[in-house]
């Protein structure tokens, strides 16, 4: 609450700011006194002060500090900005370079929105009666009041087995419109008709995402209901529709002399009077001021180089797969040939094996013989 207080306190030292010869003003004001306090000498805040200052408040702000609380709040918040601006003038920032150029911005956007309002606002051509009618005949399909309907209607969500038994209860007999509110009463209707089970009156394009159950609405005849439970998909959310067909509004022109139609034609005509002052004015603005523009000279952004990063990291995978491939080669190879060679000696060695088992049969044999 304290620092909702001193935020506050804050908004109400910027308005005092801007001109710091208006504080001086106030601090010196005669009247009955409400506050007192001692910053570079005595000062005090006026009964006559404090009304000034909430009655330069927006009207609804001014609500709040009508009554006598009300009052004695708004006191204590112009007393502490009161005291917060004195310490920042004990800091000199009023001559702080940064808020000064941010007083200046103000104060020139300040200047513009008042010249604005005295050579366009001030000089907006009228809106005649004339014009408004001249407006309605040109754009009559723009007051065209397209056909509505109205129905009871039920709705679960995710609950296809809950809408069957509701069905089932209407089928028995149970009157639609007094079982939809009797779910609404229990929070389990939800969709158009949530608060009662009446969806007042909508258009067949009132509900973009659920456009197949505005169509089927619309093709039913007053007090038909829709056989079965509809389904639909809405952004991936299942409901199960059961409605009933009340009431049906054909399509109608609005006459000039409705309300909502002299409002609109209004409004844009308006802005539309505005649009032709402000041009006009800042046309001749620019005339006199022999304003010349040179867009031509202006820079163009540089444009961006193509990334290569994609493209040497491809030639480097391609080279490291394609040494990847020369070294299996390689190895293969070698190890084909150390295979072959260990074949060979294998082959060679069972030769001489072979040999010596000959020749041992042999001496075996001459052995035997001289025996013999």
């Amino acid at each position: 609450m304290r620092g909702t207080r001193i935020l506050f306190a804050w908004t109400i030292v910027i308005g005092i700011s801007l001109m710091l010869g208006c504080s001086n003003r106030i601090a010196n004001a005669e009247g009955t006194v409400l506050a007192e306090y001692e910053i570079g000498g005595k000062q005090k805040i006026t009964l006559e002060e404090l009304e000034q200052e909430i009655a330069e408040l927006p009207k609804y702000k001014q609500r709040k500090y009508e009554d006598r609380e009300g009052k004695a709040e708004y006191l204590e918040l112009m007393a502490e900005s009161r005291i917060i601006l004195e310490e920042a003038k004990k800091l000199k920032l009023d001559e702080d370079p940064e808020i000064l150029k941010k007083v200046e911005e103000y104060l020139h956007q300040l200047m513009v929105e008042k010249i604005t309002e005295m050579e366009v606002d001030n000089k907006i051509k009228p809106v005649t009666e004339e014009d408004k009618r001249a407006y309605y005949e040109e754009h009559k399909e723009e007051y065209v009041e397209p056909e509505q309907v109205r129905l009871t209607c039920i709705m679960s969500e995710e609950d296809e087995e809950q809408a069957n038994e509701w069905y089932k209860q209407i089928q028995e007999g149970k009157d639609i419109a007094e079982l939809a509110k009797e779910l609404s009463e229990m929070g389990k209707n939800v969709g158009p008709g949530a608060r009662t089970g009446d969806t007042g009156f909508f258009t067949q394009k009132a509900f973009p995402a659920a456009q197949a159950f505005n169509d089927a609405a619309f093709a039913l005849k007053v007090g038909e209901m829709y056989p079965g439970v509809f389904a639909l998909d809405v952004q991936g959310t299942n409901y199960y529709a059961i409605f009933r067909l009340e009431e049906r509004k054909a399509e109608r022109q609005k006459e000039f002399d409705e309300e909502d139609v002299q409002k609109d034609i209004q409004r844009k005509l308006e802005k539309a009077n505005k649009k032709e002052r402000m041009d006009t004015w800042v046309a001749g603005m620019r005339q006199n001021a022999k304003l010349k523009l040179y867009p031509e000279l202006i820079p163009a952004p540089p444009e961006e180089e193509p990334s290569e990063v994609d493209t040497g990291g491809s030639d480097t995978k391609s080279s490291e797969m394609k040494g990847s491939e020369t070294k299996e080669s390689e190895g293969k190879k070698a190890e084909m040939k150390e295979s072959d060679t260990k074949g060979s000696d294998t082959k060679n060695n069972d030769t001489k094996g072979s040999d010596t088992k000959s020749n041992e049969m042999k001496g075996s044999e001459t052995k035997g013989s001289e025996s013999k």
